[in-house]
């Protein structure tokens, strides 16, 4: 046997598999916080998009009776919807230590 960071291997023939596995765990480490990072930008931004798509879709028909914008409008209420879940469900991937 010998002793390998985060565990054992066999003495001159598993020692290489092992370090490579436990660089590989080290880095989907980092992987899955840079995911976590990116949903909660992606919620973020589909929040913004959600609010900016439905002042364009819907002030117009607001201000002048125009509907030629309400396909913004809906598109902007389903940004706003889809991000609003993701927050509230709090969407991550779970967290490696």
């Amino acid at each position: 046997m010998a002793e390998v960071p985060d565990g054992l291997a066999c003495k001159n023939r598993c020692e290489d598999r092992v370090n490579l596995i436990n660089r590989i765990i080290d880095t989907n480490k980092k992987v899955l916080a840079a995911a976590n990072v990116q949903i909660r930008s992606s919620t973020i931004f589909l929040i913004v998009m959600g609010v900016l798509f439905c002042l364009f879709g819907f002030l117009p028909l607001v201000i002048s009776g125009e509907k030629g914008t309400m396909f913004f409008g809906v598109m902007g209420l389903v940004f706003l919807v889809t991000g609003l879940l993701r927050l509230r469900t709090k969407a991550k991937y779970p967290e490696v230590k």
